[in-house]
């Protein structure tokens, strides 16, 4: 054996020329990085599977917090049992100068982690984490002091292994091994050095020509009805209609999908001001494939201020218009005034 420092050390090891024949352990993104070859791993169902990013998920499915014993006698033939999660240390009280503004930050943090930041996992070698442990994800944020968490946040997670209904989508995507990955006699071409594999080579160049993908939004103000106080006098109430948003998708090689978001600030008339929260919306999609964002009342906590899915689509191709129905409520002690606030709309391509 011979010892290295940090995984980049046993790959850049591993993959020099005098090293031949030389086996190396490491984390995946560091393979990745260098390009060199990840053995594949016979599973209990007796397949040899390779550390892909929908391997590494499907086995997280069995996960539990602090215990992975279920990922390591998993029988679905496209388990890589050799499939981690990291984990955060949360606090859960106020010690330690902590506070709930702190943890009103970490919890937005955490949010995005689990959700939005996962979309770009696969291309950084690493595997986006399953519904499972989000859901787990989830629930220890609601232990920390100050962490606005939403009831329900799976419906609304940009993540890439959870779909619109905030349910696993991993088991009907990622791919099952070829045959010749079964334990036997017989197994798949190995490109690994020794001349033990002969064969005739065949190379094509598929040129990466795909499309782009691109979203324009209305320039045009939003003109919200006059508020008008309601019939109980609590509140004025007004409506109106988002500017259009449209979605246009070329991508036609790997079609991976997209979800826009929407985050409104704070009301202002420059004197005055009122939370974004007091807008609420509903989302409306013209296109085929594409799930609308879920229905955020005024008042919703979180609501708007924190950000919304305005739509999401698993799998992108063409066109698509986006709008919504606004709807703002305002307490009736509101003082008079001309009041704007900017809604920004951010699209995030899946990869």
């Amino acid at each position: 054996m011979v010892s290295q420092p940090n995984d980049s050390g046993v790959t850049g090891y591993v993959s020099q020329a005098n090293a031949v024949g030389t086996i190396g352990y490491a984390d995946y993104p560091s393979v990745a990085v260098t390009g060199f070859p990840a053995a594949k791993v016979l599973n209990t169902a007796g397949y040899y599977t390779a550390p892909t990013p929908g391997h590494i998920g499907l086995s997280l499915l069995k996960a539990r917090p602090d215990d992975l014993s279920d990922v390591y006698t998993d029988p679905d033939p496209r388990t890589y049992e050799l499939s981690w999660y990291s984990s955060m240390i949360l606090p859960t009280d106020t010690s330690f100068n902590f506070t709930a503004a702190k943890g009103l930050t970490l919890g937005d943090f955490g949010t995005y982690g689990l959700c939005q930041g996962q979309v770009q996992a696969a291309q950084l070698g690493y595997a986006p984490l399953p519904v499972n442990l989000v859901r787990a994800g989830f629930d220890a944020l609601r232990s920390v002091p100050g962490a606005q968490v939403p009831a329900d946040p799976l419906p609304s997670c940009a993540n890439p292994t959870i779909d619109s209904s905030g349910n696993d989508r991993l088991a009907a995507i990622d791919p099952m091994p070829q045959p010749c990955d079964r334990q036997g006699s017989t197994q798949c071409a190995s490109p690994g050095p020794g001349g033990d594999v002969q064969g005739e080579t065949i190379d094509v160049n598929v040129p990466r020509s795909e499309g782009v993908f691109t979203m324009t939004v209305s320039t045009a103000p939003v003109q919200l009805s006059d508020a008008v106080l309601s019939a109980d006098n609590t509140s004025f109430e007004a409506t109106g209609q988002l500017g259009t948003v449209t979605v246009s998708d070329g991508r036609n090689q790997s079609q991976p999908g997209w979800s826009i978001s929407g985050q409104v600030g704070d009301f202002s008339d420059g004197t005055h001001s009122f939370t974004g929260n007091d807008l609420g919306w509903t989302p409306a999609v013209t296109g085929a494939g594409v799930g609308a964002g879920p229905v955020l009342p005024p008042g919703s906590n979180p609501g708007l201020r924190q950000g919304s899915v305005l739509a999401s689509a698993p799998v992108g191709l063409g066109t698509t218009v986006l709008g919504a129905g606004l709807d703002l409520r305002v307490p009736s002690g509101t003082p008079a005034g001309a009041y704007s606030a900017t809604l920004t709309v951010t699209a995030v391509e899946h990869v």
